[in-house]
């Protein structure tokens, strides 16, 4: 993974943290890297309760499986073409 990949990872998993815990809005980058920090301190512990919150915060109506559920998060990490992922899942 590249450095680039790499920070636009950390920065996509601490926006969602922050949406998780119902404090968005402009969020500074001191307090993004804080979030992605709290979910990267205990891998992959921390990141399948950011999944959790998340997903506690859904429709209950809401089809289509994980893919729909979960479709931000999901987009960001690996669908794009900035973050270089998408050539290693296709190959």
């Amino acid at each position: 993974m590249s450095l680039r990949s790499m920070l636009l990872a950390i920065r996509t998993i601490g926006k969602h943290r922050i949406i998780a815990d119902g404090t968005s809005g402009k969020s500074k980058e001191k307090e993004i890297i804080s979030a992605a920090s709290r979910v990267l301190v205990q891998w992959p512990t921390n990141f399948i309760a950011l999944m959790e919150d998340l997903g506690r915060q859904l429709p209950s109506d809401i089809s289509g499986g994980v893919g729909k559920q979960f479709g931000g998060i999901y987009r960001a990490l690996f669908r794009s073409k900035a973050m270089g992922i998408q050539s290693i899942l296709s190959s």
